[in-house]
């Protein structure tokens, strides 16, 4: 009988340290899986950080082009001035022309969505939430490890 018992007991400690063990990876996989995120969004900081230098190179390039070209100033006698109607002075279609209304905004978050759906069959790994952050919100996103939430 002791025997039966402390095969008992080790088939419990075994099934104990395995269930550990099963934790273990299912843990060690999901940071895994925030590692590669991670990765990804690393390296779209990057090519976000490669386009800003372009940008900037190209700015300061054009900005040295438009130092070396002589600078002349004249002013004309005859002045030209066209009225704006308030939107109040405005027919109801030219309104319509000129401000959004609940139709396009209705628009905008229906190509919003296809553009976000697209993001993520693109990039699987990334939730909704990151991928309209990337998509839209860019420049506010830290891509600091524990700031990402899961």
């Amino acid at each position: 009988m002791d025997h039966q018992y402390q095969y008992l007991y080790q088939n419990a400690w075994l099934e104990n340290k395995m269930e550990k063990i099963e934790r273990m990876e299912r843990k060690i996989a999901r940071q895994m899986e925030k590692i590669e995120r991670m990765k990804k969004i690393e390296k779209i900081e990057k090519m976000e950080r490669n386009i800003e230098d372009k940008i900037e190179k190209k700015i300061e390039e054009d900005e040295e082009k438009r130092k070396r070209t002589n600078k002349k100033i004249s002013f004309d006698s005859t002045i030209s001035a066209i009225l704006i109607p308030t939107a109040k002075e405005m027919d109801a279609e030219t309104r319509s022309k000129l401000w959004w209304n609940k139709i396009d905004y209705t628009g905008f978050r229906f190509s919003s969505k296809v553009e976000t759906d697209l993001f993520l069959s693109i990039h699987r790994d990334l939730e909704y939430k990151d991928a309209t952050r990337l998509l839209y919100q860019h420049s506010m996103i830290c891509y600091e490890p524990y700031f990402i939430q899961k």
